[in-house]
């Protein structure tokens, strides 16, 4: 199987008790491609791959996870896991910044613009249990009602001025319970 069926298997199939911000989402999905033959690195910073160009300004400097297979890096992902009921015993009005976590997103898919290649495959993962990210109708001026209408999103990179194509495509977890939603992207 491939990494990015993996990806897709542990996403439908996580609980909350298990992952509940990023860095939990980070050392669990990190942990599970590992038990499955996948060499994994955490918090890898960029300047010690072989990938690093020293000409570039990178929006970022560490990736989330990087995955190897037979040696070579195979797949670089960034995750975003804003996390909200399980702080509360009912579940209340998020007060988190959407606009915020949406423009962290952009700049993460920016950063894999920048260090994907033809033989390395880059991954955004944006995991919520906020139901807020995808059904409110409020208004606002960033790329939010894009996302949570799950239509395209253009995002430009500065450094070229390509622009990015991204649709966030929920899914919905298949259960009664609602727990969680996720959308992997692939650049």
């Amino acid at each position: 199987m491939t990494v990015s069926k993996y990806l897709l298997y542990y996403l439908k199939n996580i609980t909350l008790d298990k992952v509940y911000n990023e860095a939990s989402f980070q050392f669990d999905l990190g942990l599970y491609l590992q038990k499955n033959g996948f060499k994994v690195e955490f918090e890898v910073n960029i300047a010690s791959l072989s990938i690093y160009d020293p000409k570039i300004r990178y929006f970022k400097h560490e990736i989330d996870l990087v995955v190897y297979v037979e040696g070579q890096i195979d797949s670089i992902i960034e995750l975003k896991a804003p996390m909200m009921k399980r702080h509360y015993l009912k579940p209340k009005e998020s007060k988190q910044g959407f606009t915020a976590s949406i423009n962290a997103w952009e700049k993460d898919i920016k950063f894999l613009d920048q260090i994907k290649s033809k033989k390395i495959k880059a991954f955004s993962i944006f995991l919520t249990d906020d139901p807020s990210y995808y059904v409110s109708k409020r208004i606002t001026k960033s790329n939010l009602n894009s996302f949570r209408q799950s239509e395209l999103i253009n995002v430009t990179n500065n450094d070229n001025g390509r622009v990015i194509h991204c649709k966030p495509d929920w899914v919905y977890k298949d259960n009664d319970s609602k727990e969680y939603d996720f959308f992997i992207i692939e650049l």
